[in-house]
């Protein structure tokens, strides 16, 4: 009989039943035969815990997974035909086992899309009536009790994550089908199920509204644009809100931990970090994806540009900047160590709206991140979310009380280090779609011949008239005013009476200055695919872990009974 070792003894456990079975059946064998009653009594077998069943599938070849098809096929259909079973347990077990064998395999051929895409389609093939009314069995279960509703979201996870941006058979079921969201939203709306199940049911929704909706509409996509449920909309909230907040929370920690730079708290983090889980440890390394605390890596900067653009979808919506322009809270903003400031120690910020809140967002995102690696983009959203809210001001005539010499000061910077590196900047990108206020570079470019940014930089010359009237308009005030006085070195506040006693100036008349192209999700199509994979990796190993915890779960549960 074939053992196995325990950890930590010379003695030989024997391999549970169920593990000889599922791999008879992996070796193709008629396990059935002369057992009428084979399947119901499996089903109340605990499955073998994923470890031992992605051991078995990895272990088989090309010609052994030829023998082994038919079986895993009909195993496929059992486990969808037993979830119209009376008994719980049978239910439960069927489910369990979908899930694992279904990560196990796509997880063999996640190497290729292709192979993983061919296995889906042979499944299909094989069982495709039992596929589509595996959906609606999942339908009824997800509404019925929590265990149910677990197990179901613990299969559903795998089969979205093993192919979720390309094509995928069962997947298209689901998107035909088209009758989960109803059962999900009331997951959402109900705050006990909500506490359980609520992380699992965000990352199904996400992926399920990210589904091929380039080349199609997305049911998914369209019922959650339109959900108007306040219940289901506060849940889905809280959720977001409540991970963010601890993910803040770590943060503060880690900041805390990290300007105590006494031997005692190096050594209290030594120890500490010694005894912390796989899970508390994988937060604090997600801690270093926040935003604009480390802008050197390209995660860091994806997760920027996500956080600028749904920033930029917030500041055209009228609601929200309405919003932003009347609630008022007291936020504290971590500002990065530089040389030219000083480290202020004050980790609390007065109270103010929060459109001066994200106003200082921007400015402080503005003067760290003059990099010769310019983030170009990135800046263009920024610049892009506070010409929205001034926008948004002169169309509702609200004069926000904000410092805005700080505004200016902090793009002016960047104007200056974009001077500064001219030369280089303007071989890797078009510097002229950012610029609004150098004249001098601009003619430059216009009058060349063969310059492939002429039209842009033509642009900028024809939009600094006003500018360039006024700066010429005070300093032929101020000499005149100089001279009559016999001063050559004024003050301030001398310079700034002379401004406000000449303001009598022609200026031309900007068309369109208070509109904006409104955003538009398809130039960044490739740029939201790339981060549905990435979600789809992360998931994948949170739902390795999962399904590792329920087998574990669910096997100590039946030892107790």
């Amino acid at each position: 009989m074939s053992t196995r070792k325990r950890s930590g003894s010379g003695t030989k456990q024997p391999k549970e039943k169920i593990v000889y079975i599922f791999e008879s059946l992996f070796r193709g064998e008629d396990v059935v035969r002369g057992y009428n009653n084979f399947w119901n009594e499996l089903f109340l077998i605990t499955p073998p815990s994923l470890e031992i069943l992605d051991t078995e599938i990895q272990q088989l070849d090309d010609l052994k997974m030829c023998a082994a098809k038919p079986n895993i096929i009909l195993v496929v259909k059992k486990c969808i035909e037993m979830l119209d079973s009376d008994n719980p347990k049978r239910v439960n077990n069927s489910l369990i086992t979908l899930s694992s064998l279904t990560f196990a395999l796509c997880r063999k051929y996640s190497v290729t899309q292709e192979t993983s895409e061919n296995y889906l389609e042979y499944v299909v093939a094989e069982a495709e009536d039992e596929i589509k009314s595996l959906i609606d069995k999942i339908k009824v279960l997800l509404s019925e009790s929590d265990e149910s509703s677990f197990y179901c979201i613990k299969f559903l996870l795998p089969i979205l994550i093993t192919n979720s941006c390309g094509r995928n058979k069962i997947m298209e079921y689901i998107m035909a089908a088209n009758n989960l969201f109803e059962p999900l939203k009331k997951i959402l709306s109900d705050p006990t199920q909500r506490l359980k199940y609520g992380n699992d049911i965000v990352i199904l929704l996400t992926l399920l509204v990210n589904y091929r909706k380039s080349d199609r509409t997305n049911p998914y996509a369209v019922q959650l644009s339109l959900l108007d449920d306040e219940f289901a909309l506060h849940g889905f909230g809280q959720i977001i809100s409540t991970t963010l907040f601890e993910f803040i929370r770590l943060q503060s920690t880690n900041d805390v931990t990290t300007h105590n730079n006494s031997w005692i708290s190096s050594f209290s983090s030594i120890v500490g970090n010694i005894f912390l889980s796989e899970e508390i440890d994988g937060k604090s390394q997600n801690i270093r994806s926040v935003v604009m605390a480390d802008h050197k890596n390209d995660n860091s900067l994806t997760n920027l540009k996500l956080c600028f653009i749904v920033l930029t979808c917030i500041s055209e919506d009228q609601y929200a900047n309405s919003m932003m322009h009347n609630l008022t809270f007291q936020v504290f903003l971590n500002k990065a160590h530089m040389r030219h400031r000083k480290v202020t120690s004050d980790r609390f910020s007065k109270p103010q709206p929060l459109a001066a809140t994200l106003l200082d967002l921007l400015t402080e995102f503005i003067v760290t991140h003059l990099l010769k690696k310019f983030p170009m983009e990135h800046y263009l959203l920024c610049i892009g979310i506070i010409q929205r809210i001034i926008i948004y001001q002169k169309r509702c005539r609200i004069r926000l009380m904000y410092p805005w010499k700080s505004v200016w000061t902090a793009i002016i910077s960047m104007l200056k280090f974009i001077m500064c590196q001219e030369q280089q900047l303007v071989k890797k990108m078009n510097i002229f779609n950012l610029l609004t206020k150098i004249q001098a570079m601009a003619l430059r470019y216009t009058l060349m011949e063969t310059n492939e940014f002429k039209e842009d930089a033509f642009k900028v010359t024809s939009s600094l008239i006003n500018i360039l009237s006024i700066v010429k308009h005070f300093q032929i005030k101020i000499k005149e005013w100089l001279i009559a006085e016999s001063l050559s070195t004024p003050t301030e506040e001398q310079i700034m009476k002379q401004i406000q006693s000449n303001y009598d100036l022609t200026l031309k008349l900007q068309d369109s200055l208070d509109t904006f192209e409104r955003y538009s999700e398809q130039p960044h199509h490739l740029f939201f695919s790339s981060l549905v994979k990435d979600a789809i990796l992360d998931t994948r190993r949170i739902v390795h872990n999962d399904l590792i915890k329920l087998c574990s779960r669910n096997r100590l549960k039946c030892m107790t009974q």
